[in-house]
């Protein structure tokens, strides 16, 4: 299977290329295209953002056009506004040269899941100091409960925590099975491209 990622962030774009070669499976995953969606944009607006990118993943192969999004504060459940995108964006990109899609929802955003490896942050000396403290709040399995952002502009030495530079270096070291097991948001990533051992499941950790 050949998943085509869009994405609606400048960091993700840049640094998801660092983790997908080490997420494990039999899956095909391509880099990751950017596409113009707003933190609260109708499920409208982001049908027609992801439309404009999916020519160029179906020239590549792929089989599922794969939405990454952030909840931000939406009050919405993110499994259920998910549901609703991907319903949406199957008729509203009918004839597109992809009819499969499939949404995840970063929840509460990016943050929450660059932190999911504390460990690895916390190996990164030069750049960060992760407390034990901050480490507790994150593991286990709640990276997605916390102010990811707070703690990363708390953590960050020397100079302020930057979205993008410092979203490629934590991705460079952080391992997609922790990431899994703090974050089921993006335990729903693994699940979905089929990932072992969550290709069952994604609500609990394994």
């Amino acid at each position: 299977m050949r998943f085509g990622p869009i994405v609606d962030g400048q960091a993700e774009f840049f640094s998801l290329p660092k983790l997908i070669p080490r997420i494990p499976g039999n899956h095909i995953i391509l880099r990751p295209l950017r596409a113009d969606i707003q933190p609260y944009s109708p499920i409208p607006r982001i049908v027609q953002a992801v439309k404009s990118r999916l020519h160029i993943h179906a020239s590549k192969g792929a089989d599922v056009a794969l939405v990454v999004l952030d909840r931000e504060s939406r009050m919405d459940c993110p499994g259920e506004w998910g549901q609703r995108l991907e319903s949406a964006l199957r008729v509203g990109c009918a004839g597109c040269g992809i009819d499969r899609f499939k949404v995840v929802v970063k929840n509460r955003m990016f943050e929450n899941w660059l932190i999911s490896d504390p460990h690895a942050i916390a190996g990164m000396t030069s750049r960060f100091k992760l407390t034990p403290n901050q480490i507790a709040l994150i593991e286990p399995d709640k990276a997605d409960e916390i102010d990811a952002l707070a703690i990363l502009r708390t953590a960050a030495i020397k100079k302020s925590y930057d979205k993008v530079q410092d979203a490629v270096r934590i991705l460079k070291a952080a391992n997609p099975v922790v990431m899994g097991k703090n974050s089921r948001s993006f335990r729903r990533l693994l699940h979905v491209v089929g990932s072992p051992p969550y290709q069952n499941q994604s609500k609990n950790p394994n």
